[in-house]
């Protein structure tokens, strides 16, 4: 079996697939690091694609335990590389380092967005809850309120309750609730539907209306809202909570002991918030543990069993 040998413009040859598959991975590390380690080879009549992941240390310690636990944490996919057939053999065109680090940071990224939204989803009626939350959606509320009390509503009129200043996000708070099935539209009117009607008997400003109501709705349309409407704060706490959960569903370990140095450390890696304060984050961690998203133990954090439960059936971490 040939060894390959790097040609010029970054490119490295092979004689055979086989030989790709004994051989390329070592010299991918040689180049680029320890850390990377190709996830899955494709084989076909004249190419070969190879697609490569990374591997970092984390330390996944139990702060009250002391146990010192380091893990290490599989990014995967980062790249892909194709391996063409040619007449003298196989050639693979190697990527820059830059090309290595983009797509580390991206899978980074993603593995947040993903984890971010699986918090989300798991605390919802929670994340609804808290107070500033209700206020970014006080105009959700409104809209359900009119629509209940007054059906059939012209939309008009509610263009009209909510000023024409806000014509583009009202919109899209009636797009968002008649694609939830809270309200229908029907030929300029507004009704209410299944999953309004589902809780009649709620008062709307009710603390019970904002649990299970809108947290239904920001369950249904997450990104829609955070994204598209820019309610950030629906972001807020799901991503405090996940920088505490990223690591108890690394160590599989539900009631992980973190202090908030950890915690913070977290919140710089995973999400890339590296300009927040470890005393804001102490802060929301509280708020957390009041609702019982975590819980609290002298100065540590450890997670809610149910949460834990939830998120790990769902998360791609």
């Amino acid at each position: 079996m040939s060894s390959p040998t790097t040609e010029p413009r970054s490119k490295i040859r092979f004689d055979e697939p086989a030989d790709i598959e004994d051989e390329v991975e070592l010299k991918l590390k040689r180049r680029f690091g320890r850390g990377l380690f190709v996830t899955k080879y494709d084989v076909m009549d004249d190419s070969v694609t190879i697609k490569l992941g990374n591997q970092v240390p984390k330390d996944v310690s139990d702060c009250r335990d002391r146990d010192r636990v380091l893990k290490f944490i599989s990014y995967k996919p980062i790249f892909t590389l194709s391996a063409e057939a040619t007449d003298n053999g196989y050639l693979i065109e190697l990527p820059n380092r830059s090309e290595i680090h983009d797509g580390f940071v991206d899978r980074k990224k993603m593995v947040a967005r993903q984890l971010d939204t699986t918090m989300a989803k798991s605390i919802y009626e929670e994340l609804a809850s808290f107070g500033p939350v209700q206020t970014q959606l006080t105009g959700v509320k409104d809209i359900l309120w009119a629509v209940r009390e007054k059906q059939p509503v012209d939309e008009e009129e509610i263009f009209a309750m909510r000023g024409r200043g806000s014509v583009d996000q009202t919109e899209m708070y009636l797009h968002v609730l008649d694609q939830t099935n809270f309200i229908r539209r029907s030929e300029g009117d507004l009704y209410t539907d299944e999953n309004l009607n589902a809780h009649d008997e709620l008062e709307i400003e009710s603390d019970e209306f904002s649990k299970l109501v809108l947290g239904q709705i920001v369950q249904r349309a997450y990104h829609t809202l955070k994204d598209e409407l820019n309610l950030t704060l629906l972001q807020h706490y799901p991503k405090y909570a996940g920088s505490y959960y990223y690591s108890a569903l690394q160590r599989d370990k539900p009631d992980l002991h973190l202090d908030v140095e950890t915690i913070t450390d977290n919140l710089h890696t995973v999400y890339g918030d590296d300009h927040v304060h470890k005393f804001t984050v102490e802060k929301k961690l509280n708020e957390l543990a009041r609702a019982k998203v975590v819980h609290k133990e002298d100065d540590l954090f450890y997670g809610d069993a149910d949460v834990y439960a939830d998120v790990a059936s769902q998360t791609p971490v």
